[in-house]
């Protein structure tokens, strides 16, 4: 009997995981520049030309799999942020929970920030993914405050990023719900009391 195209889709779907799921082990054990397309096709039990009807290159696996995390973090923290909470709360834990989720990803993409795969287009889509989050987190502060955030959105994003990295050499042993918690007390932003027109950033004195 034909599959439906319901049907269909799903034995893709499942296809395109194994290879992504197989590509994440790959690149975890092997590290990044070691790994071929062949490697990844045979861990995930398919042919190498099945792979690259999915994805072109090794390359292209690496920037879904950052694509995918990032979408996974933007979706927690739209979630998660009510009217009554604080955005960046939001994203601190959201993140920390991201990084509880997917350990794998999370290490192998620290390691490419510190180690470059050797890649320009990998390593550019991981230094262009910290630069989104990085953004993301003085657009937050803007939006929250009315003020250009200056030095503590770095600081902000230093904290998260580090704790990450600490949480993911030692998951046992740091107290990663805690720090969240104290993160979040830390740079809890008050809503902003507008005093200029709609839109007019108010740098920080």
């Amino acid at each position: 009997m034909a599959r439906s195209p319901e049907q269909l889709k799903a034995v893709r779907d499942r296809a395109r995981e194994r290879l992504l799921d197989a590509a994440l082990t790959c690149f975890a054990e092997r590290g990044y520049a070691s790994t071929t397309s062949r490697d990844i096709a045979a861990a995930a039990g398919v042919s190498l030309g099945l792979a690259y009807r999915y994805f072109r290159s090794k390359d292209e696996m690496m920037a879904t799999l950052v694509n995918d995390a990032l979408a996974e973090v933007r979706r927690d923290v739209a979630d998660s942020a009510g009217a009554d909470r604080d955005p960046v709360e939001a994203l601190i834990k959201s993140a920390f929970a991201t990084v509880r989720a997917n350990p794998r990803f999370w290490r192998l993409f620290h390691q490419l920030r510190v180690h470059p795969s050797g890649s320009p287009d990998v390593d550019r889509i991981i230094r262009r993914a910290a630069q989104a989050a990085r953004k993301r987190i003085d657009q937050l502060l803007l939006a929250r405050t009315g003020e250009v955030a200056d030095g503590r959105g770095a600081a902000l994003f230093a904290a998260i990023d580090g704790s990450a990295q600490h949480y993911l050499l030692d998951p046992k042993n740091f107290p990663i719900d805690a720090v969240a918690a104290e993160l979040a007390q830390r740079f809890r932003t008050p809503r902003a009391i507008p005093t200029d027109p709609p839109g007019t950033p108010r740098r920080r004195k």
